[in-house]
């Protein structure tokens, strides 16, 4: 195995959510190569898509020379490009068989890295997803097998020869819903997803007062745009013609501005080519399972995960 390259498109994040993720990353990975995985070299590509840089040279520096297990590098885009453009620009940065797209501020436990790699002793395994704490999507998958219908993007480990087979993410795609139509597009190939519940990260979330998600500008704008083009794409036809009714009742801006951007694609033929007629992998709602998926056949300790994070936060 020639290491693992984990990359993450930045846009105004802080740089000490950045540094604390990159420390996490360095001890998951001292953790893995102590108990006997075999990695090489492992970079950390951080893509700036901000208008300038979060971080100093110094600063950065400084962090290179305490993540000693890692290399840290660090691109200026020049632009903004979204997520699925960006790490389409990451991709070839560092040739390593192995990459995992992330979060910027996502925090792994020092196990993580060390039970996503284990996923891979299957050669059909395509994608190994992380479990997310506090809160993750509802999806739902096979407790035997570990099968998943799509992988999240915050934290999740893929093979090369898959992410190149399918021809990486689709750039149709500004943020939201790559990384469904990524996995989506790798199972029509013939690779399996699997979720790793031993593999913990920390990803932070705004709460709304009920205890749910809180949506961001960002979520209200792009997220419906985007499931909207996989609901064309997929073959969804009557939940794509009911997403835009509702959206066109909406009371919020955002979603209004949304459905406009997705008809201007409409008419100027700015949509991703259709696949899949048969929904043979894709399914509406995106969300079909339970709102938590820890399951005591899991053998996954809250307890013991929570202990190894816990020099983490300080």
């Amino acid at each position: 195995m020639s290491g693992i390259q984990f990359q993450t498109v930045l846009f105004h994040n802080r740089p000490e959510a950045l540094k604390r993720s990159a420390r996490s990353l360095c001890a998951s990975l001292e953790y893995a190569r102590r108990h006997g995985q075999n990695l090489d070299r492992c970079v950390l590509l951080w893509g700036e898509a901000s208008e300038k840089p979060c971080m100093t040279e110094a600063e950065l520096e400084k962090l290179r020379s305490e993540c000693t297990g890692i290399d840290i590098e660090y691109v200026l885009f020049g632009e903004n490009t979204g997520t699925s453009r960006g790490h389409n620009r990451l991709l070839p940065m560092a040739g390593c068989d192995l990459l995992v797209t992330m979060n910027p501020d996502v925090v792994a436990a020092p196990s993580c890295v060390f039970h996503l790699l284990e996923a891979f002793a299957e050669e059909k395994t395509g994608m190994a997803e992380a479990r997310q704490t506090p809160l993750e999507h509802p999806k739902a998958y096979d407790p035997a097998t570990r099968t998943i219908s799509w992988a999240s993007g915050a934290f999740s480990m893929i093979r090369r020869a898959c992410f190149e087979e399918i021809g990486g993410y689709d750039e149709h795609f500004f943020l939201y819903c790559d990384d469904v139509d990524l996995s989506w597009r790798a199972r029509l190939k013939g690779w399996n997803l699997v979720y790793v519940p031993e593999a913990v990260v920390y990803h932070g979330k705004g709460l709304s007062g009920d205890g749910g998600m809180q949506p961001t500008d960002a979520d209200l704008r792009y997220s419906p745009e985007a499931e909207m083009m996989l609901m064309y794409r997929y073959g969804w036809t009557a939940e794509l013609e009911e997403k835009k009714r509702q959206l066109a009742q909406s009371q919020l801006p955002l979603e209004r501005e949304a459905l406009a951007a997705f008809e201007e694609r409409e008419r100027c033929g700015g949509l991703p080519d259709p696949l899949d007629p048969e929904h043979k992998v894709s399914h509406f709602p995106l969300y079909a399972g339970d709102m938590s998926r820890f399951r005591p056949e899991d053998g996954w300790n809250a307890d013991v995960v929570m202990t190894e994070m816990k020099h983490l936060w300080t």
